[in-house]
C-alpha cells in the first residue's frame, strides 16, 4: 500500500489525543492568561497612579480654599499676611487697622504695640503706626497713652525732618532726600488723631490741633473726615449749651 502521512493529532491511551494543535492551543491559552495578568496590573498600576493624582488635587484644591477663604475679607488677608511677616509695621498697621474696624481693638493694641518694641533698624515705615494706635487708644479710653503715642510720633517726624535738614541718614529713613510732602501728611494725621483724643479734654485745645492739621493735610480723606466728625460733635456740644449760638 501507498505509504501516507500520520494523522496530524494521534490518539493515546485513555482516549485522549496528543498533538501539536492541542499544543499550540494551549500555548496560546497560556500566553492570553500571561498577557491577561500584565493587562491588569496595568491597569491597577494606573489606576493607582489617579488616586494619588486625585489626592494632590484635593489637597490643592484645599488649600486654594483655604486660601480664597483667607483673602475673602481685608481683616482675613492682612491677618495672613501678618502670620508669615509678623515684624512688618506696614502689615501690622492694616492689620491694627482691621481689627479695629472688627471691634477686636485690644488685639489691635497688642499687634502694634509690638512694632514700637523692634530694633530701631527693623522700625521703617512705621510712622503710620502712631495715629492708628492713638485712636484704637482713645476708643478703649486710655487718653493719656493715646496722647503718649502721638507725641511719640511726633518725636519721629521731626528726628528724620532734622537728619534731612543736616543731610545725614538715621535707622528708619530709606533715603537722605525725605518727601516733605509726606513728612507734612504724617504731622496732618498725628494733629487729627491728637485733636480727635483732645476732644473729650479740651474742645478748644482739640479745635486748635485740628485747624493745624487741616492746613498740612487738607486733601487728606482720614483728616477731613476727623475734621469733620470733631465739627459735628463740636456743635453738638455747643447747642447743648447754647441753641442760639451766633455760630450754629
Amino acid at each position: 500500500s501507498s505509504s501516507s502521512s500520520p494523522p496530524h493529532d494521534v490518539t493515546v491511551a485513555g482516549g485522549k489525543k496528543k498533538g501539536t494543535n492541542q499544543k499550540n492551543a494551549k500555548t496560546e491559552e497560556e500566553d492570553k492568561e500571561e498577557g491577561g495578568c500584565t493587562t491588569n496590573q496595568g491597569r491597577r498600576g494606573v489606576a493607582a497612579r489617579g488616586g494619588l493624582l486625585f489626592l494632590a488635587l484635593l489637597a490643592l484644591s484645599q488649600k486654594c480654599l483655604e486660601r480664597n477663604f483667607a483673602w475673602s475679607s481685608q481683616l482675613e488677608l492682612w491677618r495672613a499676611a501678618w502670620l508669615v511677616n509678623p515684624t512688618n509695621p506696614h502689615v501690622a498697621q492694616n492689620l491694627g487697622i482691621n481689627l479695629s474696624l472688627n471691634g477686636e481693638i485690644d488685639l489691635a493694641i497688642q499687634i502694634m504695640n509690638a512694632t514700637r518694641s523692634l530694633p530701631e533698624e527693623d522700625r521703617v515705615d512705621n510712622d503710620e503706626i502712631y495715629p492708628t494706635l492713638s485712636m484704637c487708644y482713645r476708643a478703649k479710653g486710655r487718653l493719656e497713652e493715646a496722647l503718649e503715642v502721638v507725641g511719640e510720633g511726633f518725636d519721629r517726624v521731626v528726628a528724620r525732618e532734622e537728619a534731612h535738614a543736616r543731610g545725614v541718614k538715621i535707622w528708619y529713613m530709606h533715603e537722605v532726600a525725605e518727601n516733605v510732602q509726606k513728612a507734612n501728611l504724617e504731622k496732618a494725621r498725628l494733629l487729627a488723631s491728637q485733636a480727635t483724643v483732645l476732644k473729650a479734654i479740651d474742645l478748644k485745645e482739640a479745635a486748635i490741633a485740628m485747624i493745624k492739621a487741616v492746613k498740612l493735610g487738607h486733601t487728606d480723606a482720614l483728616v477731613m473726615r476727623l475734621a469733620t466728625d470733631l465739627e459735628n460733635d463740636a456743635t453738638k456740644s455747643i447747642t447743648s449749651l447754647n441753641p442760639n449760638h451766633p455760630y450754629l
